[in-house]
């Protein structure tokens, strides 16, 4: 939210651009849509991260239980 909000109030001293953002996916001036372009990009970036982080777990849980299954069988 701060780089959306600080974004309008600097100038680009490269292209003298009244505007500076410092990532393309967040700079409302280059997305078709605008601000609706950014919330895209950013509820992408979060269910990308989202699922990221459930495979990771589910990995995690998989071999934990390998682990136990395996430290049970043999005793």
């Amino acid at each position: 939210i701060y780089t959306l909000v600080r974004g309008p109030l600097v100038t680009d001293f490269r292209t003298g651009n009244p505007w500076w953002y410092p990532y393309p996916f967040l700079n409302p001036n280059l997305q078709p849509w605008g601000y609706g372009g950014v919330a895209l990009y950013v509820v992408g970036i979060a269910a990308g991260i989202l699922v990221l982080a459930a495979g990771v777990i589910w990995v995690g849980r998989r071999r934990g239980a390998a682990r136990v299954k395996a430290a049970g069988t043999a005793q």
